[in-house]
């Protein structure tokens, strides 16, 4: 059984767990360095399944990285935080 995720994705169509959703068009800024732009570029490529991550208790996204450098963390926080702003496309259910 498929959960609703109360998430929706940039054509207002809700998520729901198992769908795989798209980034493309999307580019996050950070300026920890202390200079923009200082992101990530998302293509066609970056389509990653929604699921409940049980160790932050929220909707994440499975990027297929280990979360063990401050790299990957960051990485993955920009991209997590499009699906939370309801930036990504819905390409699969």
């Amino acid at each position: 059984m498929t959960k609703k995720t109360g998430l929706l994705d940039k054509n207002g169509i809700e998520i729901v767990e198992g769908d795989k959703v798209s980034l493309a068009g999307n580019m996050t800024t950070d300026d920890s360095l202390g200079f923009l732009p200082n992101g990530w570029s998302f293509d066609d490529k970056d389509v990653y399944e929604v699921f409940f991550d049980e160790s932050v208790q929220n909707w994440s996204l499975r990027l297929g990285i280990v979360l063990d450098n401050n790299y990957n963390i960051k990485y993955a926080n920009h991209a997590v935080s499009l699906l939370h702003n309801e930036r990504v496309e819905i390409v699969e259910t």
